[in-house]
Formats: structure tokens, C-alpha cells, sequence
């Protein structure tokens, strides 16, 4: 008896590009439980690469990059379209089954999903792009991005989207059913979500991990020497692995079963029985496991590697965001190779042999078509990748149409420098951070931002308008009526029935009421940068760090302690006052 909503993780191989070998006769086998058409692997179905399998449907991806499913048919299956391929999807290079829904990976870095959406799992994150890969647990998605960072979507139980905030470096992502893990490019393995079964509990001493798999409550790990680790449930010998399990190039879990790949060309399976590898599997050039059953690429056996790394990186130039951006892409391939080389590939990124791994912080933008090629014993083959090498800035944000008479306004970008031409009198723009400062008179204007970085510019029309001093309610006290002459101003503040400015030049000005003096500003008072009001006094803070008080004095809340410095900010109640010291301190008063 199945488990209503089993789940697994798939291993999945991507689209790739052999010398001197055709793909016309690799195959898609499947086998174990036939739940609901599983594994009736259509006719005809050739030229595949890639296979994946979900809780009781299907997918292969062809050379071709096109994708077909089946299973998820039939009286009592759950269909939700999981297995009906999008009419427009296509140059496909990455799949991977969730539980009852579908992930494709386009070649341009996007992600597409279909089928089961009752948790968001296939609402893909608006904008996210550059991804690498794609996994799918029960309910819920992930997506690795090329600067190494994971994304996850859907079912938030087990806290299985809550990806580590620490977790960069990943060159392999993996989902179980409610669980997420990631592969680190120093051969480190993370689990997140859920912990029931001990999935956290990584084995004593694990390392050199090579690649990673997911079960329903259950992880494995391939090692750079060709065996498994295994952690978490064993509720059907999942963990209990075949003595002498040597030479494997490649895993996959189903929901309570791992298979593992070897080099002689053979596959073995444990834990929950699937019956038998068929026969006619030959030469396996990839592995898959569903909820409970199998997927294989069937191929000559002896084959020379076949490059599984993504097909298209994306990563940014130094200097595109100021900093250094770094990158690292670790190559993967079937086969077991002896070794690997990388080619063409821009400058500022190098590539280690020891850890088949490309690193570095490309320097000059451009399109990339470096190539990889692996080596074994039957022989080399290769990939051509494309790298993708971005530069020119751009702005993240767009800035407002209306800006408050002195209210800051920082525009937002990657860049390393910016630029406004047009911008009314009194306002400036710091050209390092994109911050406007300053007041400016009512009115709209026609400005014009830059933003640039060593590899380029771009530049966007702002039109804005700058919006007049705007007052409201009681004027008994004349205290919504500015004087004339006012000038720019770049804050304010208002208590009973007066009002206060404090201008562009570091001046203030106030009118309205004159009840207890506060209206009445001390004369010489400059080089403000802050203004408060309180019940009937008011405060002052100096660039110096010092604050001037006037107005109502009855409880001594408009004189500030004497040696007061080094105030940061102030507040003010109704007849008490506070300042916030540079070293963290309170002083108050009244």
C-alpha cells in the first residue's frame, strides 16, 4: 500500500554534446510500481538525455531540448496536468518531476512549471533568472542560481523554503519531499526543512561530496572516491547499502529506494523493492528515481563521458556592482573521468584540474563559449557552454514622480556611478551613493540620470515634480501661513499652534503662535541638521553634535545638560527631552 503523497529526489543530466557520438539510440527505461502509467515509457521515444520522475508521472528531455511525460492517467491517479507538457515550452536543457508537478529549465536561464499548484509550487518567483538547476520536492520548488545561491517556492511546511540566510557556494541542489539540500563546491553537504527522521544528522566525517540525492525521508551523498553515505529513515532498508557499492558515478532516490550508477556500466538499487533492473538496460548514461519506481538513459555501453554541467552560466563583471562578484561552477559528467579541462573561458575566471571546478570574478563582459571536455578510459567527450558575462549597469529602481520639499532620496542600481542633469536649484546628488539631499522650489522639472560603471552607461528621463509646503487644519495662530521669504526647506516640525521650517541654508524659521516663546528662535542658531517640537518648547541639533533649546522652560526641558556633545539624534515629548549620544548613550532632561 503506497502512501498517499509519496515523494524523491531525481538525479538529473543535462543536455550535452559528445565528439563523434550520435544520441539516436538512447532510450528512456522505466520500471518498479506502474503507478497509474509510470512507467509505460511512450513508443518511439528516442534521442534521450534526460529522465526524471515524479510520485506517479514521467518526464524526458531530448536532444532536441523538447520534453515529453506520461503516467499520471487512469481511475484513482491525481492529475493535475503534471504530465501534459506546456504547448510553448521548449530549449529545455534541465527537468525535474516533483511530487505532482513539473520543473523545466530553459537554456536563457528561466525556469517553467506546470501541474500541481494547490501551494504555489509552480508560481515561479517573478524576475528569478540565471538558474543552473531545478529540483522538485512534494509541494514545493527549488531553483539554483549561477552566483551559488538557492531559491525555494510553494509549501512552506517543515520550514523547507526557509533556506539557509548563510548558504552560498552551491553547485548542486537536490529536493525530497520536505526536504531541501545543497551541495557546496568544497564538497560540503546542508539539509534544510523537515528533521523527523534525522536527515540534519549528516554522517561523522563526511566530504569530498561529488553529488546529492533526496528521498521522501531520506538523503545520500556520492563521494569523490566512488562510494555512498546514507542518512535519515529506513523504514525500508533505504539506508542499508549493497556491500562493496564501489565505483559509482551517479545517484538518485525515490521515495523509500536508492539506485546508483557505477562505471562497470550497472545499476543497483535497494530499499524498497522495484523488482529488478530490466535487462535491456545497457550502458545507463543517467538515472532517475520516482515514488516508487525507476527511470534510466539507456545507451551503449563503454560510452566516453557525457558532460552534465549546466548548459548556460551567468555571472557579472568586476566592477559591475562596485565590488568584485565571484563566481564558481564546479563540472560534473558521466562516466567516472579521469580527468578535465576547461577552454575559452573569459578572462578573470581560471579552472583547477584537482576540483574540476571554474572560479574566479570575470573582468570584461561579453558572451562566452568556453569549452569542457572530460576523459576516460573509452575515450573524451565535450560540451560547449555558454557563459554569459554581464556589464552594463542599470538602475534596480524606479525613482519617484513626486518628491516632498528636502525629503533624501536615494536612487537604486548597479553601477558605480551616478549622474542628473536638469535637477532644480537646491538639489544635489552625491554621484558615489545616488543620494538627492536639498530643497528645491515647487515646481516639475525634466531630469535626466546616468548611471555608469567601467563597461558602460545608461541613462533614463525623470520627470519630477517637486511638491510645494502644504498645510492643514486650525489657523487661529497664522500657524499654517509661512512668512514670506521663507525659502526651501528641508524639514519640519509643528506643536500646538506654531510651526517650524528648517532651511536649505541650515537656518530655522518658525510662525504661528507665540504662547511661550518658541516661535521666537534664537538668534545666531545655524548649522542645524535635525528639528523637533515639543509641547511648548523646541530643540535643535548642530552638525557639531551639540542641541540648542527654546520655548517653555517650566521643568527645565529647553536647556540641554551642560557638556552635552556628540548627539546623534534628538526627540522631544511634552515637557521632557531626549538625545541619542554617538556611543549609544541616553541623555534626557525635564
Amino acid at each position: 500500500m503506497q502512501p498517499k503523497f509519496p515523494c524523491f529526489l531525481l538525479t538529473i543530466l543535462l543536455f550535452w554534446q559528445v565528439a563523434g557520438q550520435g544520441q539516436a539510440q538512447t532510450l528512456a527505461k522505466a520500471w518498479g510500481t506502474n503507478s497509474y502509467g509510470a512507467t509505460a515509457v511512450p513508443a518511439g521515444l528516442t534521442d534521450v538525455i534526460a529522465v526524471s520522475g515524479g510520485t506517479n508521472h514521467s518526464l524526458a528531455l531530448r536532444a532536441d531540448r523538447t520534453v515529453i511525460g506520461w503516467g499520471a492517467t487512469g481511475a484513482g491517479a491525481t492529475h493535475y496536468g503534471q504530465a501534459t507538457i506546456p504547448a510553448d515550452l521548449g530549449n529545455v536543457v534541465s527537468i525535474s518531476a516533483g511530487g505532482f508537478h513539473s520543473l523545466a529549465l530553459r537554456g536563457d536561464g528561466t525556469v517553467a512549471a506546470w501541474g500541481d499548484n494547490r501551494y504555489g509550487q509552480t508560481n515561479v518567483p517573478a524576475l528569478l533568472a540565471g538558474v543552473t538547476a531545478v529540483a522538485g520536492g512534494e509541494y514545493f520548488s527549488m531553483a539554483l542560481r549561477a552566483d551559488g545561491t538557492v531559491v525555494a517556492w510553494g509549501s512552506s511546511d517543515y520550514g523547507v523554503l526557509a533556506v539557509p540566510a548563510t548558504l552560498t557556494g552551491v553547485t548542486a541542489i537536490a529536493a525530497g519531499a520536505r526536504n531541501g539540500m545543497a551541495l557546496k563546491s568544497d564538497g560540503s553537504v546542508v539539509v534544510w526543512g523537515d528533521n523527523s527522521a534525522g536527515q540534519f544528522i549528516l554522517p561523522t566525517g563526511l566530504s569530498g561530496v561529488r553529488a546529492v540525492a533526496a528521498g521522501g525521508s531520506f538523503c545520500l551523498a556520492l563521494k569523490a572516491d566512488g562510494t555512498v553515505a546514507a542518512w535519515g529513515s529506513n523504514s525500508t532498508g533505504q539506508l542499508n547499502l549493497p556491500a562493496n557499492l564501489t565505483g559509482v558515478i551517479g545517484i538518485a532516490a525515490g521515495y523509500r529506494h536508492g539506485i546508483a550508477q557505477k562505471s562497470d556500466g550497472t545499476i543497483v538499487t535497494w530499499g524498497y523493492s522495484l523488482g529488478g533492473v530490466p535487462s535491456d538496460v545497457g550502458g545507463p548514461l543517467a538515472i532517475a528515481g520516482g515514488g516508487y519506481h525507476a527511470l534510466a538513459v539507456s545507451g551503449p555501453a563503454g560510452a566516453a563521458p557525457r558532460i552534465t554541467t549546466p548548459r548556460i552560466w551567468i555571472t557579472e563583471a568586476t566592477g559591475a556592482r562596485g565590488p568584485a562578484t565571484f563566481f564558481q561552477q564546479r563540472i560534473t559528467a558521466t562516466g567516472n573521468p579521469a580527468s578535465y579541462t576547461a577552454t575559452g573561458l573569459p578572462p578573470g575566471l581560471t579552472f583547477n584540474a584537482t576540483t574540476a571546478t571554474i572560479s574566479g570574478s570575470a573582468t570584461l563582459p561579453g558572451v562566452y563559449s568556453p569549452t569542457i571536455t572530460a576523459r576516460n578510459a573509452s575515450g573524451t567527450g565535450g560540451a560547449v557552454i555558454r557563459l554569459v558575462v554581464t556589464g552594463q549597469p542599470r538602475f534596480l529602481t524606479v525613482p519617484p514622480a513626486a518628491l516632498p520639499p528636502g525629503l533624501p532620496y536615494a536612487l537604486h542600481g548597479i553601477g558605480t556611478g551616478f549622474a542628473a542633469m536638469g535637477l532644480p536649484a537646491g538639489l544635489t546628488m552625491d554621484p558615489s551613493t545616488g543620494r538627492i539631499t536639498g530643497a528645491a522650489a515647487a515646481g516639475t522639472y525634466q531630469v535626466s540620470l546616468t548611471l555608469t560603471n567601467p563597461y558602460g552607461s545608461v541613462t533614463v528621463p525623470w520627470r519630477l515634480e517637486v511638491l510645494p509646503f502644504t498645510g492643514w487644519g486650525t489657523n487661529t495662530d497664522g500657524q499654517l501661513t509661512p512668512p514670506a521669504g521663507m525659502g526651501a526647506l528641508t524639514a519640519i516640525a509643528a506643536n500646538g499652534s506654531r510651526s517650524m521650517g528648517l532651511r536649505v541654508d541650515g537656518t530655522v524659521v518658525a510662525w504661528g503662535g507665540n504662547g511661550l516663546g518658541e516661535s521666537i528662535v534664537p538668534p545666531g542658531l545655524n548649522n542645524v541638521t535635525s528639528l523637533v517640537a515639543g509641547g511648548t518648547h523646541a530643540l535643535a541639533l548642530k552638525s557639531d553634535g551639540t542641541v540648542v533649546g527654546w520655548g517653555g522652560n517650566t521643568y527645565g526641558q529647553a536647556v540641554a545638560p551642560p557638556g552635552l556633545t556628540g548627539v546623534t539624534a534628538i526627540a522631544a515629548g511634552y515637557s521632557h527631552s531626549l538625545a541619542l549620544k554617538a556611543d549609544g548613550t541616553v541623555a534626557s532632561w525635564g
